[in-house]
Parts: structure tokens; sequence; C-alpha cells
């Protein structure tokens, strides 16, 4: 099992968005999250892995220091000068970067053991076409991990967050939303989570780089549920986490608003999935 080194993480954290090398290397710091969710499930991770959806490819790098090969691939080649070069420095050899569509993937059916997917489904907006290529190319008995923020969560799905979190995304077009927040961090920064480079607002307006809304897909449980049904997939365990402030409600009270089809989606910040490709 990978030990998370908390000191480095939350160092990097503080500037993950100064650049995509920083990003990948904050992806690096907080991939033992990811590793002890899968031991938590006895999920061997020493075969084939493929990272749909890697991003600057820092997960990717520390899956390929546990596992056979690893194949990174990402839409835009944001691995570029970030995992590729931490892979480098690192003599790690096992693994391959690659620009390609994760509803259009460049593998053989049956060939892959594990396929990670960590905050990309919401961003592919062919979410169904996503599953059933990420089942495709999976051994039969072989699991994918899912991971997404729901879209009416608490805290906002990929946007920039203030200090003191206020759902505005429950009552605000998200476009006007956004636009509120660039009001803010030009004339109030303070007021925004992250500081200059650990929000990725305030890196991009202090480096004077086009001020444009993440798109996202409105994914929700239900809505992924039904998705990964659709998609072939069966579903072995569930996790859902929430942000620390519901933590002051009582136990049974959280607990049914995280289950709740009403409260689910805006207590829960984070949704987790194991599904395994059916041996038959």
């Amino acid at each position: 099992m990978k030990k998370l080194d908390k000191k480095l993480l939350d160092e990097a954290g503080k500037i993950r968005f100064k650049s995509e090398y920083n990003y990948a290397l904050f992806e690096y710091y907080r991939s033992p999250k990811l590793f002890n969710e899968l031991d938590m499930e006895g999920i061997d991770y020493s075969g084939v892995v493929l990272d749909n959806g890697c991003g600057s490819g820092g997960v990717a790098i520390s899956f390929a220091e546990e596992s056979e090969k690893v194949y990174a691939l990402d839409i835009e080649p944001r691995f570029i000068g970030s995992g590729d070069k931490i892979a480098a420095d690192k003599k790690i050899k096992n693994i391959e970067f690659i620009q390609g569509d994760g509803c259009d993937l460049p593998f053989e059916d049956n060939c892959i053991d594990l396929v990670l997917s960590h905050s990309v489904i919401e961003h592919t907006f062919k979410p169904l076409e996503y599953l059933k290529e990420s089942y495709r190319v999976l051994k039969p008995g072989a699991i994918m991990f899912l991971e997404t923020p729901p879209h009416y969560s608490f805290e906002g799905a990929h946007m920039p967050r203030l200090k003191k979190p206020i759902p505005m995304q429950l009552f605000l077009p998200r476009k006007f939303l956004y636009k509120f927040y660039i009001r803010t961090a030009r004339r109030h920064p303070g007021w925004i989570k992250g500081g200059t480079d650990g929000s990725a607002l305030l890196t991009d307006l202090a480096n004077g780089k086009d001020l444009t809304m993440e798109k996202v897909d409105k994914m929700t449980i239900g809505r992924l549920r039904r998705l990964i049904k659709r998609s072939g997939f069966e579903c072995l365990n569930e996790r859902t986490y929430h942000p620390g402030f519901f933590d002051r409600f009582p136990k049974p009270l959280l607990s049914f608003f995280k289950k709740s089809i009403i409260t689910r989606n805006f207590v829960n910040n984070t949704y987790k999935a194991f599904l395994r490709k059916p041996v038959n």
C-alpha cells in the first residue's frame, strides 16, 4: 500500500494550478487515497491499467510504479511536459501516454485489467459511450473504478469556491455564477478559496489567460446509476463522501440526507463506484 505524505500533498495543493506540471505532482501525491480505495475492495492493480482521462498524468505515473503496464489517455495532451516529464525524471518506462478519445478507445477488446476514471465522465458529454468503451476493453471479470462529483453538490462541481461556501449553484444559472466568481476574484480575491496558485480562476486571472467556464455535463447519482446499468457493468459497491460542513448534523440525519433522492446530490460531493465486467 502506498503511504500518503500529507505534508507533500498540502504543499503541492497550494500551487497545483501554477502549471500542468504542478498539477501532475499534486495528483501523484494524492494517488495513495485512490490506492487505499482499491485496497479496501481487494482490487488487483498489478496488471495492465488504463487511466481513461488521465489529465496531467500524475495518477497514471503512480500506478506505473505498481503495475505491469499503464496506458494514460486523454483527449487533450495535457500530459506533455507534465506527466511525461515526471515519468522521465523517475525513469518509469512502463507507461504510455496517448492523446485519444475515451469514447472511442484505440485498444482491442478484452485487453485491460483495470480502468481508472476519476472526475472524467462529467466532461465527456457522451457518458454512455464512455462507459461502454471502458466495458469493451476490459477483460471479463475486470474492474472499472469510477469517481465523479454530483453536479448539484454543496461545494459546486468544477466551479471556483468561496472560503465561506454558499450553495448558489442551486439557485443561479452556471454562466451567471461564473461571471460572479470572476467579478469577485478581481475585486475581492481573498474571498476565493485556494489562493493565487491553489485556485484555477485566480491563477488564470494572474497570468492574463482567457477566463472560460469549464463545461460539464449534469451528472447526478441517479442518472449515473442508470447509465451504469445500461452499459452492462455490475456495480460491486458504491461510496459517497460529504464535505466536513455536514458533520455537524446527527449521524442518522446525515445518513438519511446522503441517501435521499431529494438531498443526496447536494450533500454528497463525491460519488465512487466499483464496476465489474461480467464473466459471462
